[in-house]
């Protein structure tokens, strides 16, 4: 361990101003007797929600080790409680909060965790842009131990704070509308943060690069896989296919069909890899039977609309991901829902919520503005759908049509995206399904 070198880094934060800070709604309330571990894509904003937590508290009682900076690269896990020591003699205080963001850089991170875990005297909080970055420790160090909170990129209701729109209920004709322009901008551009307040060449210029660091740090610099060419070839066909089915031997044909020879292999551990950047999410297809919901063509979904902004604007797809995203961060708050899509011969449903062993919602997405543009099959999937698993709820979130209506002997609300987002069961402040 460097001392000089780390000794720098903690005088420097401790001298440290703090960015300017757009509030999250993810709450996380630190204790000694749990770890919060914070895992999400890259660039969504797990550093700056590092400092909304760190900004309240009395800085000398905190420690912050950002383990991507060159100044740490030294340290191991057995020093750990050297760096506790040293930031004692910096500042004369005890640390009562500990903050480690990327720690798996370091090999054996998890054991310097633990040996701090079992002081019983620091609120520990993790970060990391890998969803197996406790696979694997939590089963041998840290079982039982932590707690995992899911940070996606800005919410609907974060990106108008960051655009400073301000909305009160009920709202009128004309905020409606408003409401509905930073909405298409939002579906189109998405929430990266730092895209958010960028001018338009910008953020095309940082969704690219986005884009490049899922192929580069993600796969090949974390997983040293070997071809670049094919896990881009991969991102490429994934991001294609968001919001619809995706199967590994279907992708494989396409290769094969330009001669590109691969086994499947390979294609499932990079697809794997893709995965635990949680650039995308791959949704299961509903099925009482858990053998065939593994089994199943999954749908791919992904962790920001922005990364898609070549593709033209598909509003509903734009939609159907957005709406998703929603219910990935309402999941994180409340682990006991898990979704899933269904399909039959006879139609299909976008999105199954379930909690513990029970259906509790039915959701369709379109992309319509009157009664008259939803499609009659879009209401008939969610009629089969409500008889076959016995649920009750039903909703289809619209662009801008709001109404209820008995159709088969089944109520069916139909919810405009802004509302079910901002005040709707889509809202953080209404988890309860």
């Amino acid at each position: 361990m460097e001392i000089e070198k780390i000794r720098d880094y903690i005088i420097s934060f401790q001298k440290a101003q703090f960015p300017s800070l757009i509030p999250r709604e993810l709450s996380i309330s630190p204790k000694t007797t749990i770890i919060n571990t914070l895992i999400g894509p890259r660039r969504a904003g797990k550093t700056y929600y590092f400092y909304q937590l760190m900004l309240p508290l009395d800085r000398s009682k905190v420690i912050y080790l950002n383990f991507e900076d060159i100044r740490l690269e030294s340290i191991l896990p057995k020093n750990f409680l050297d760096i506790v020591n040293l930031h004692i003699e910096i500042t004369g205080k005890m640390p009562e909060y500990i903050f480690l963001d990327e720690p798996q850089i370091i090999e054996g991170w998890e054991k310097g965790v633990r040996t701090l875990f079992d002081q019983h005297r620091y609120k520990i909080i993790i970060t990391g842009s890998s969803s197996k970055l406790l696979s694997k420790e939590v089963a041998t160090h840290l079982r039982g131990r932590t707690i995992i909170h899911l940070l996606l990129p800005y919410s609907f209701n974060e990106f108008l704070i960051a655009n400073d729109v301000k909305l009160q209920w009920p709202m009128s004709s004309e905020e409606i509308a408003t409401t509905n322009h930073y909405l298409n901008l939002w579906l189109y551009w998405g929430g990266y943060p730092e895209v958010v307040k960028a001018g338009e060449i910008e953020k095309m210029k940082l969704l690219d690069t986005y884009k490049d660091l899922i192929v580069y740090k993600d796969i090949i610099e974390r997983y040293r896989a070997r071809s670049p060419l094919l896990a881009k070839l991969l991102i490429d066909h994934l991001f294609s296919a968001f919001a619809k089915e995706f199967s590994i031997n279907s992708f494989f044909n396409v290769l094969k069909s330009r001669n590109i020879e691969v086994s499947k292999k390979t294609l499932y551990s990079y697809l794997s890899f893709i995965e635990d950047s949680m650039s995308i999410f791959l949704l299961e297809r509903y099925s009482p039977k858990i053998k065939e919901r593994r089994l199943s063509n999954k749908k791919v979904y992904l962790c920001d609309n922005g990364l898609v902004y070549k593709q033209g604007k598909e509003k509903s797809k734009l939609m159907e991901n957005a709406v998703f995203l929603q219910l990935k961060r309402i999941q994180s708050l409340n682990p006991k829902i898990n979704l899933f899509y269904w399909k039959d011969s006879k139609g299909e449903v976008d999105f199954v919520v379930m909690e513990e062993k029970e259906i509790k919602k039915l959701i369709q997405v379109t992309f319509a503005d009157s009664r008259e543009s939803i499609e009659e099959r879009e209401i008939n999937s969610l009629i089969i759908a409500s008889k076959q698993l016995k649920c009750k709820t039903l909703e289809i979130i619209t662009w801008n049509y709001e109404g209820s209506e008995k159709i088969s002997g089944k109520t069916i609300a139909f919810i405009p995206l802004w509302k079910w987002l901002l005040y709707g069961n889509g809202s953080l402040l209404k988890t309860k399904l």
